[in-house]
């Protein structure tokens, strides 16, 4: 009976640290995966990461970010490329064990800010992105050296970007930073149909549609410069026509007041 005792006083114990460990851990957890944030993500983009709060709820498998940003690469102004109110993510905890791929089932950016600029001809966005797909290719192993082991495939069930703004920067705005709103977007299935999809291919994808979406926006501006260029052209027209028209009224002025004059 004795011995029956001492296990459950044992057990209890453990039952009770355990616990302790687990609050702990959950406790810790947001500010473990806000620094894994701050320190992988500069490794994995090649610019400055950082996230201001981070929420986890281990048991739904839902994460949430707050107050990210993404800096520019090289070349740009200092300003954030992106700037990311909140960012929602859902991860299917099942898809967790093992090697298959990782499903995300919802990756939700909130209020993403992006300040687009263009140097050199060439985009930050398309910068950046170029940047990640010369990151992904990496040297075949030498013969004898033992191969890695493969990184974890992703899956996004649903990827949304909502309320969105973008600013533009460039030599048609005179250097100065546009506000344009950007349209909302919803993809799904990303990488489902290739049964995964490597981490730096998912994030270029990400970094792909918010592309078209800003290069959508920004198209605003070239078709209001085309259209406020005409308008231009049409209002020169009409002061030429005025202009003509007001020239023969005084030539007529002129020669009644000469016939006045001379009596002819």
């Amino acid at each position: 009976m004795r011995v029956v005792r001492r296990v459950l006083k044992v057990a209890g114990g453990v039952v009770v640290v355990l616990a302790v460990l687990a609050i702990v851990a959950l406790f810790f957890l947001g500010p473990l995966v806000k620094m894994t944030v701050n320190t992988l993500g500069p490794k994995l983009l090649g610019v400055p990461v950082a996230v201001q709060h981070v929420a986890i709820r281990p048991l739904s498998g839902s994460l949430r970010l707050e107050g990210m940003t993404i800096g520019n690469p090289e070349g740009y102004s200092p300003d954030p490329l992106f700037s990311l109110k909140e960012v929602r993510v859902k991860i299917n905890l099942p898809s967790l064990p093992g090697n298959g791929p990782i499903v995300i089932e919802e990756l939700a950016i909130i209020e993403p800010q992006v300040a687009y600029e263009v140097a050199g001809g060439k985009s930050n966005l398309e910068t950046l992105t170029a940047k990640l797909a010369k990151a992904e290719k990496t040297p075949e192993p030498q013969p004898g050296q033992k191969d890695k082991q493969a990184p974890r495939k992703v899956i996004i069930d649903l990827l949304e970007f909502r309320d969105g703004q973008v600013s533009y920067r460039s030599k048609l705005t005179l250097g100065k930073a546009v506000p344009l709103p950007l349209p909302n977007l919803r993809l799904t299935a990303i990488g489902r149909d290739q049964g995964g999809i490597k981490a730096v291919d998912a994030v270029t994808k990400v970094l792909g549609e918010l592309l078209n979406l800003v290069g959508a926006a920004v198209a605003q501006i070239g078709t209001a410069a085309i259209d406020t260029g005409a308008a231009a052209v049409e209002a020169g027209k009409d002061v030429i026509v005025g202009g003509a028209e007001k020239v023969k009224e005084a030539g007529s002025a002129i020669k009644g007041l000469f016939k006045s004059v001379t009596g002819d």
